[in-house]
């Protein structure tokens, strides 16, 4: 999900590659780009151990574009494995759509906000906007397989709404409009529920905050509708009304949820009303929103609005800039807003409206109203012996960078480190943090910030930058130090960086999604690598599209993934730039599953190794085993067919070569003996090889797919 986590702290703390020693000009940089065909406002997402048919287990990540086009890339090398279009997009400018001099939004608008993944059915949600015909225009929901790209769970679902209100004089009820909405912020995913809030484009007239929920095993199922400004009317400066507003957009920020569901969002600017206590307009306020699905809607269970609501809104200062952050083991939520205040919010006091007074936690006039923050915070709890303090860490427009210290629920209102300025204007630095847990050495703030002008009615330049995050006045590297190499291309407004397993993922508005990572100068680009048995031998095939000094190619080969021997060799291109293709055939293959790896030796001696592939090669009629049910779920049996032995040990491997389980089988008589092996906290869904060795060193080899 956006910003990695229910908290939405923009932390992904499992990273054990990159580090502040690493990540530097000569060791890190660009490693390539995937082709998109729009601008990418949605942060790419990451998912390991997707088992994509016929092609076998890859980690996968995955994009979606304006274009209301969704990719499927392989998150370790340059390939596609697949793409899917989900209707016409608007194009811009459209005036049936909204006035056609706001220039925030270019070209055209389809998928703007981060979609959902649920790992436990493999389903991605997106929301796509469509120009269907003339002016009729419309949203829907989609769930697809991550595996395929294909529709499943009732998708698409068409997003209608309506709510009792007085907004737009409407005769007391307001009706969802997809020409006027726009879905920014993340979806998010919550108890069986996916949840989409909506604003406007451009703050064109007309338009209401909307959370809305479907039911995620049926997306046709609406679950949850709220309006957070149903009534909403107010006289502006020249006595001239409006009504509504109040979106819900957060930079594209995604709402944030706590353990029991509770929902978190910041609306913006629009209709409040400071006389009454029991509300239901809401504009300029964090709320918390208990969700009710046997009333399809939610409960306001708890609010802020500062006293200074009738200002913000004035000055069009939204508090709803910046989405909310729950700040891990505490009851505090934190965010920023347009004004440049630092918030600190008891998530179960959260104090309602106060005419003289804010009575929260704390605030911290930090940056200042001509400082905008977009796009949240990230936190990172830095000191394993203190779960309850953290770092936050800032960079509003036109400010420096800097990081707080939150200790027990209260801020150290001075910097702990401050970083260079951001001369230019809207959004500021758009951040993500990754690290080896809490350990100092492991923590690296990432930022993508534009470089040349003003990002918010323009497309200009952008750089990718990284931190030291115990000490960001420390720059350890940027995207222009060696701009031939490593330039980033034009900024994507409110987009975090993706980090993953070594690699950082960033969105732009060049039609890329550029890679960054370590060995930058490697001597082959491999663009793919493949094997499929051909009568009795096995043909290995593998393209590179680029080649430095490359002497030859070593061909490894394994029967259980980790002890690999040299099988062949081929030789390679030396030095090319235009792609070239390699064969080489296995003609002694083993029985079984016969897992292959590349190893490229350069002119100098040095080597790089490819991914691992697998071929199922049996040779032998006999049905030594059966595993039956595959796929399974908490438990397996194993029949022995035709193979008796005094003793058989039996081991069970993960596609990492991690050994989750084995035993000795010892029955006296071991053919056709029926063995049941239950599923431990070890065996995580994917899949997994059996192997069965008899005393005299035969092996045999299977696989189970272990799934929820």
């Amino acid at each position: 999900m956006q910003h990695n986590n229910l908290n939405r702290t923009g932390a992904n703390l499992k990273e054990t590659i990159l580090n502040t020693s690493s990540v530097n000009q000569s060791q890190f940089g660009k490693l390539w780009s995937y082709p998109i065909s729009g601008q990418v406002y949605a942060q790419p997402l990451y998912v390991t151990g997707v088992n994509i048919p016929h092609i076998g287990i890859r980690n996968i990540l995955y994009v979606a574009d304006m274009h209301n086009d969704v990719y499927a890339f392989d998150a370790d090398r340059d390939t596609q494995y697949w793409k899917v279009n989900l209707g016409p997009s608007v194009t811009l400018p459209d005036n049936n759509f909204v006035y056609s001099s706001y220039s925030d939004i270019k070209q055209e608008i389809g998928i703007c906000s981060t979609p959902t993944i649920d790992l436990t059915t493999g389903t991605i949600y997106i929301v796509a906007k469509s120009h269907l015909s003339s002016n009729i225009f419309a949203d829907s929901l989609y769930a697809l397989d991550i595996t395929t790209g294909l529709n499943k769970f009732g998708s698409p679902a068409n997003i209608q709404a309506k709510v009792s209100g007085t907004a737009y004089k409407s005769n007391g009820t307001v009706t969802f409009n997809a020409a006027k909405q726009n879905q920014r912020a993340a979806l998010v995913l919550s108890n069986g529920i996916v949840y989409l809030t909506y604003a406007s484009y451009g703050d064109g007239d007309k338009y209401e905050g909307w959370v809305l929920g479907y039911n995620a095993n049926n997306i046709r199922d609406q679950a949850v509708v709220f309006n957070d400004d149903p009534n909403g009317h107010r006289p502006n400066s020249n006595n001239t009304v409006y009504y509504a507003r109040s979106g819900i957009w957060m930079s594209g920020q995604g709402p944030a949820v706590d353990s029991s569901g509770n929902l978190y969002v910041i609306t913006g600017n629009g209709a409040f009303d400071s006389t009454q206590d029991n509300k239901n307009n809401f504009a300029d306020s964090f709320l918390k929103l208990t969700p009710d699905t046997l009333n399809k809607t939610f409960i306001i269970s708890d609010w802020f609005t500062p006293h200074n609501e009738y200002y913000l809104d004035s000055k069009d200062l939204d508090l709803g800039s910046d989405g909310p952050v729950l700040i891990p083991n505490s009851n505090y939520i934190t965010a920023s807003c347009k004004q440049g205040i630092i918030y600190l919010i008891d998530k179960n006091n959260m104090s309602h409206f106060h005419m003289d007074s804010d009575l929260i936690r704390q605030q911290i006039y930090a940056f200042g109203a001509s400082h905008e923050v977009h796009g949240s915070t990230v936190y990172w709890a830095d000191n394993s012996f203190n779960p309850n303090t953290g770092l936050t860490y800032w960079w509003p427009q036109g400010e420096k960078l800097q990081s707080f210290r939150i200790t027990n629920g209260l801020y150290n209102k001075v910097p702990t480190a401050v970083g260079p300025s951001s001369p230019f204007g809207t959004p500021g630095g758009i951040l993500s943090l990754s690290a080896n847990g809490s350990k100092p050495e492991s923590g690296i703030l990432w930022v993508c910030i534009p470089i040349s002008a003003n990002a918010g009615p323009a497309t200009v330049p952008g750089m990718l930058r990284a931190f030291d995050a115990s000490n960001v006045s420390n720059e350890l590297w940027n995207s222009q130090m060696n701009p031939s190499r490593d330039s980033l291309g034009n900024f994507a407004k409110f987009c975090p960086p993706t980090i993953a397993n070594g690699k950082v993922y960033i969105a732009t508005f060049s039609n890329k999604v550029q890679v960054y990572g370590l060995e930058v100068d490697l001597p082959v680009n491999l663009i793919t690598f493949t094997g499929q048995k051909e009568n009795n031998s096995c043909r290995l095939s593998w393209t590179t599209s680029f080649e430095k000094q490359n002497d030859r190619f070593e061909i490894e080969r394994s029967n259980n993934a980790i002890d690999f021997e040299k099988i062949g060799s081929v030789v390679g291109a030396g030095t090319s730039d235009i792609q070239q293709q390699y064969a080489f055939y296995d003609n002694s293959p083993m029985n079984g599953i016969n897992f292959y790896s590349l190893k490229q030796v350069d002119i100098n001696g040095k080597s790089t190794f490819s991914r691992i592939i697998s071929v199922d090669f049996d040779q032998y009629e006999e049905n030594y085993f059966t595993i039956y049910p595959n796929p399974a779920k908490n438990q397996f049996s194993l029949i022995l067919n035709n193979w008796s032995a005094p003793k058989i040990n039996l081991k069970m491997v993960s596609m990492t070569g991690d050994i989750v389980f084995q035993t000795s089988l010892t029955d006296r008589n071991l053919k056709g003996a029926n063995y049941t092996i239950n599923r431990t906290s070890s065996m995580g869904d994917g899949i997994y090889l059996i192997y069965l060795t008899d005393g005299e060193g035969e092996v045999r080899i299977a696989k189970i797919l272990l799934v929820h």
